[in-house]
């Protein structure tokens, strides 16, 4: 017997390239370092290993899916597709999300590092002795580094307030009314399945 199904809602992230003023930030977001490739760069199009073979030209998005493939869409294509996400989450907004996805223990609550994609829980931090609020706003690959590595762990360093600020970045509404940059969440587990620290899911 058939039946209809309705396709469920999920949101990328996304960067708008418009030249070489943003082009530092179009390479962070797809995870390469500009400096690598300066002597290469045409600022007319982008070609890059990671764009799947597309080019991209002045204006096109980049659009980054949950499993991290990147898409390059033409405007028209990517304005009739998405919509912008509001920009401040409510605290109860950030909270239900985390409830929903990981259960109400907010130390488990795993935040994915948009740098490098190291996850990390709150409880994973104090494990190695580090105070779990850093897990929304510090990557874990820095901890790494003072404890001499952590098996499936990157090296990496980044923090919310690293600029060019990544477009992954998210802002929570904090106590005093005030926007306080986080991590996204990673995606939740399976039930069944454990990850050991530092895995993506």
């Amino acid at each position: 017997m058939s039946e209809r199904f309705r396709n469920r809602p999920f949101e990328v992230t996304a960067i708008q390239w418009v030249g070489e003023s943003n082009c530092a930030e179009v390479f962070a977001f797809v995870g390469l370092n500009h400096d690598d490739w300066a002597d290469e760069l045409d600022h007319s199009k982008l070609h890059l290993p990671v764009l799947e073979g597309d080019t991209a030209v002045h204006g096109d998005w980049l659009v980054k899916y949950a499993d991290g493939a990147v898409k390059v869409m033409k405007p028209s294509e990517f304005e009739a597709g998405f919509e912008k996400v509001s920009s401040i989450l409510s605290n109860a907004e950030w909270r239900a999300e985390g409830t929903r996805r990981f259960g109400k223990d907010a130390a488990q609550w795993k935040f994915r590092c948009p740098a490098c994609g190291n996850v990390a829980s709150a409880s994973d931090f104090i494990a190695l002795g580090v105070s779990g609020h850093s897990a929304p706003h510090g990557c874990i690959g820095g901890v790494q580094v003072e404890l001499g590595g952590l098996p499936g762990v990157k090296h990496c360093k980044y923090h919310v307030s690293d600029l060019p600020r990544l477009p992954e970045v998210i802002k929570v509404e904090g106590a005093a009314g005030d926007a306080l940059l986080a991590f996204p969440f990673a995606e939740a587990a399976p039930a069944s399945a454990a990850l050991p620290l530092g895995e993506a899911s």
